[in-house]
């Protein structure tokens, strides 16, 4: 007689495993994942430096303001409360995101130059630090209104003298329409902006201090002071 109660035992017990495979929780789809792509460098006129002769600038990674150091994408409501996009991500943290973009755009904004990450180059003639200070889409008026895309970007470069010079770029600008994928390409364009900015005035300060060191006078030997040379602080001044 135990076939009998076997097959009841089943009969009681089948509802309940599909009653609990019913019950599982449906799975969240996966975020939409954004990057920033930096400008194409500008291509190398023929009889240009080779790339031995390139001058180096190492980049560090940036610092970036609280809030900022992760792969989520900020906004901030009334100018205090930092808040992330729902469903979004970037496709790496933004600290690393924003290093290789920081070395890649070098070449745009500054031919004749070759980037490198920071601890990658066992050499490096000039040195760059980005601190990162916005980076946001921030919303004063509520959120079902297009917000302002704010990035602000403070940076030093380091010369092979060892002078430094240290600059601050803000962009800013309405996005026009409150779709993230709008909001993700005006940070795209502020950044490309505030970056090519920021280094032209960069390499200008630098280039300026280092020919007013240059041209000091001579030395107590007679000889002239040292002046940069071709491929150094004047190829960052281009």
């Amino acid at each position: 007689m135990s076939p009998p109660r076997l097959g009841a035992l089943a009969a009681l017990l089948i509802p309940f495993l599909l009653g609990g495979c019913l019950s599982l929780p449906e799975q969240e789809e996966p975020p939409a994942l954004y990057r920033l792509n930096a400008p194409s460098p500008v291509g190398q006129a023929s009889g240009e430096a080779s790339a031995g002769e390139l001058a180096v600038v190492a980049v560090e990674v940036p610092r970036m303001a609280p809030g900022l150091g992760t792969d989520r994408i900020a906004l901030i409501q009334d100018e205090r409360r930092i808040d992330y996009f729902a469903g979004a991500r970037w496709v790496r943290p933004l600290p690393e995101l924003l290093q290789d973009y920081f070395v890649e755009g070098l070449g745009k904004d500054l031919p004749g130059i070759q980037g490198a990450r920071a601890g990658e180059v066992h050499r490096a003639d000039y040195r760059l630090r980005v601190a990162v200070r916005d980076f946001q889409a921030v919303y004063a008026g509520g959120v079902d209104k297009a917000p302002r895309v704010r990035v602000t970007l403070e940076g030093s470069l380091e010369g092979p003298a060892g002078g430094e010079t240290r600059l601050r770029r803000t962009r800013e600008r309405k996005a026009s329409s409150n779709r993230l994928e709008e909001v993700v390409g005006t940070l795209e364009e502020l950044l490309a902006d505030a970056y090519g900015a920021l280094l032209r005035s960069l390499a200008e300060e630098l280039e300026t201090g280092a020919a007013k060191a240059g041209s000091v006078g001579t030395s107590p030997e007679g000889e002239p002071d040292a002046v940069p040379t071709e491929g150094q602080s004047s190829q960052l001044a281009r």
